[in-house]
């Protein structure tokens, strides 16, 4: 059995701040949404979220809507790890 590997990318965002794109995902009746985290040399946009959505699988229509501002934690261990 080929073990598979893969790398994980995360950031902290505002709970309130992704509850708002997702209500207006939603209101727009978007059906599939794409979560990009920017990884940028600029400290300012290193770990922000873009958030694009696509009201239809064939649409080439994509949303584009605000990105999230990402933040650092002081405990950068808060939320654990996952196995």
């Amino acid at each position: 059995m080929a073990r598979q590997f893969y790398e994980i990318t995360a950031t902290c965002i505002r709970a309130a701040d992704l509850v708002k794109i997702a209500n207006q995902v939603f209101n727009d009746k978007m059906q599939f949404v794409q979560l990009s985290i920017i990884n940028s040399s600029r400290e300012d946009e290193d770990g922000n979220v873009l958030i694009d959505a696509l009201p239809s699988i064939d649409s080439d229509d994509p949303v584009h809507y605000p990105e999230i501002t990402s933040f650092s934690l002081l405990d950068s261990d808060a939320f654990g790890f996952r196995d």
